[in-house]
């Protein structure tokens, strides 16, 4: 039970940036606003970084060792090994980008 926390995943589709755009509505709908000012993907696999830079959103890889280095080879720029600083990844979700 997640209550009333938006959620949207594969059962809803298999195309991961179609996944992403549906979230992003629900979310849209939930708070009643016209678009968000930006939106941070959060994710460990190039399909991630590459459907983030599809669709315009900043995107945070979650990777370490040969993993990271793929996901800097299609460009991801804010990397970590993992979530345990998380005031790094909290000043990683407002700056950034693509």
């Amino acid at each position: 039970e997640i209550g009333d926390i938006p959620l949207v995943s594969s059962d809803d589709s298999y195309e991961r940036e179609t996944i992403m755009k549906l979230s992003y509505e629900i979310a849209r709908e939930k708070h009643k606003i016209p678009t968000f000012a930006s939106v941070t993907y959060v994710g460990d696999e190039v399909w991630d970084a590459i459907a983030s830079r599809n669709l315009g959103y900043n995107f945070i890889g979650i990777a370490s060792e040969k993993k990271a280095d793929k996901l800097k080879e299609v460009g991801t720029v804010n990397i970590m090994d993992d979530f345990t600083d998380i005031n790094l990844f909290c000043s990683l979700i407002h700056l950034s980008q693509y």
